[in-house]
């Protein structure tokens, strides 16, 4: 009996060993997962802050990580999270978006100081400050939020749907208040066809006028107006470099088609009208040229007249060559005497 106690005792210690060999081995496992995952870089395009999340530390950030920072150790169990740092733009598209077809460019349209509804196409230029107090403030703010469900830093999507409830809305007011400064013409001329189209037909409106100047100071408002809105709507510095690029104040398909179908018929009245001086001036040269013939003529029987013999010699010299009188002779043929 004592031995097989023994013996079992012995068995039973092997395999708490064996356990415990095992148990250990998925710590340190575990362990150098954590400890690897603690390792992280920063890419060239994005700056990054460090939230704390050990078990003996707060919920706080304890630093700021800038573009192109190299692998280091931010801590066991901290999280690393963000942001994009280089230029980025938000485009504003004339045509309304179709996000079933994947169409993720955002649309709109705003009135004229004279009420004509006008589309917009450009893009808002502006970069992350990545100023270390400025990223604390914003992470704060709207990193810890979500939005649509993601958070602003996760991945292009997260960032994307930030901008979307945050950015857009100041944009669009923005765009507005510049727009709404101005008459239709004055940012487009093909908006002449639109309000006095009559006019046009019959040639009586420009619509040649460039408008390169006014849509540089549009956009420039644009611009300034943005930054300005930005950084007291969202209670901090968060972009710089902001501004924006106006391509061009369109109209909606409609309207446009109505323009191409004015645009037309003004060729077609200016092409008829320059036919029809065409015809004009070719009349004119005609009749010119049959005067001319007219004096000519005058001219020779008012000389033929006072010099009857000339009138026989250019008679003679207008005869065929190697002409023959039969039953009488030249002189009679040319009206002079024998």
């Amino acid at each position: 009996m004592p031995a097989r106690a023994t013996g079992a005792y012995r068995t039973l210690t092997t395999g708490q060993v064996g356990g415990l060999a095992a148990g250990a081995g998925v710590i340190l496992v575990v362990a150098a997962i954590v400890l690897l995952g603690a390792f992280k870089a920063v890419a060239p395009s994005d700056v990054c802050v460090v939230q704390e999340g050990g078990p003996l530390d707060g919920r706080g950030i304890s630093e700021v990580r800038q573009p192109s920072g190299g692998v280091s150790f931010i801590g066991l169990f901290n999280s690393q999270h963000c942001f994009p740092a280089t230029q980025r733009n938000y485009v504003i598209s004339p045509e309304r978006a179709h996000r079933e077809q994947g169409d993720t460019l955002d649309f709109f349209e705003t009135p004229t100081s004279d009420a004509v509804q006008v589309r917009i196409e450009g893009q808002a230029l502006f970069s992350f400050n990545t100023d270390p107090d400025v990223v604390k403030s914003f992470y704060t703010k709207y990193g810890v939020r979500t939005f649509d469900g993601l958070h602003p830093y996760e991945d292009s999507e997260g960032w994307a749907r930030f901008l979307s409830v945050q950015f857009r809305p100041v944009l669009d007011n923005a765009l507005r208040e510049a727009i709404g400064r101005y008459r239709c013409v004055e940012l487009n001329n093909t908006c002449a066809y639109v309000q006095e189209s009559a006019a046009v037909v019959t040639g009586k409106i420009d619509v040649n006028r460039d408008n390169a100047q006014n849509l540089s100071k549009v956009q420039a408002e644009i611009g300034t107006t943005l930054e300005a809105d930005l950084e007291s709507t969202l209670g901090g510095p968060y972009f710089e470099g902001v501004q924006f690029r106006l391509v061009q104040v369109r109209f909606d398909q409609q309207v446009q088609k109505s323009i191409t179908a004015a645009t037309a018929a003004r060729a077609d009245v200016a092409t008829k009208r320059l036919q029809a001086q065409q015809r004009v001036e070719i009349a004119i040269g005609e009749r010119r040229a049959a005067d001319q013939k007219a004096r000519a003529i005058r001219a020779t029987r008012r000389a033929y007249r006072e010099n009857p013999a000339q009138a026989r010699i250019d008679g003679i010299k207008a005869l065929p060559n190697g002409l023959q009188a039969l039953g009488g002779n030249l002189s009679s043929i040319v009206g002079g005497t024998q």
